[in-house]
């Protein structure tokens, strides 16, 4: 998550790397935060959340996630793809190419203000699959353009219908109005 805050100041407690502290051929810094056993599991949950804390029992932690690189845009690209280094398809490209899209006219999936600079278009693109599984950027979302999302949706979904409707292909889910709540 970008701008998001530091595991070892959340959730990851490493009590040995508050004991090697500064000095040494390493600078390793602990967290500045203490951390305390939360609800009968005893999830180590930082100081900084004491609402959540109180939650503990209900949530799911996983500490296991892991990289081999402390790059920022590779991490990020790993995220998405699941390689830091080889260009591979994105998450959303393999849902799509697994399970298809409703409309042949929309993307099967759009993403939201991408970053250009973590990775860029390897973050949803389709590599090696067909392009019609790369997914689609929205870089406006939330202003005043025209094109909002009820537009696109509206929009896209009409021109699929009229396109099903005019091939006479016989379907079995209604694509009336945007509203109606069966339609596309």
């Amino acid at each position: 998550m970008q701008g998001g805050p530091s595991h070892l100041e959340t959730f990851d407690w490493k009590p040995e790397l508050a004991k090697v502290g500064k000095g040494g051929p390493h600078q390793l810094l602990g967290s500045v935060f203490k951390f305390n056993p939360s609800g009968q599991s005893g999830t180590m949950i930082s100081e900084v959340f004491p609402q959540l804390a109180k939650h503990a029992d209900e949530l799911c932690v996983l500490n296991g996630m892991q990289t081999r690189t402390n790059s920022h845009v590779q991490a990020t690209v790993a995220l998405h793809t699941g390689s830091e280094t080889f260009v591979r398809p994105s998450m959303g490209a393999w849902i799509t190419y697994g399970l298809g899209s409703l409309a042949e006219d929309l993307p099967g999936f759009v993403t939201i203000d991408p970053l250009h600079d973590q990775g860029g278009a390897m973050n949803y693109g389709s590599a090696f699959l067909p392009a019609t599984f790369q997914g689609s950027r929205r870089m406006e979302f939330g202003s005043s353009s025209s094109h909002t999302w009820a537009g696109i949706i509206t929009t896209g979904c009409a021109k699929a219908c009229a396109v099903a409707r005019s091939r006479s292909i016989s379907r079995s889910r209604d694509c009336s109005p945007i509203s109606n709540s069966a339609g596309c």
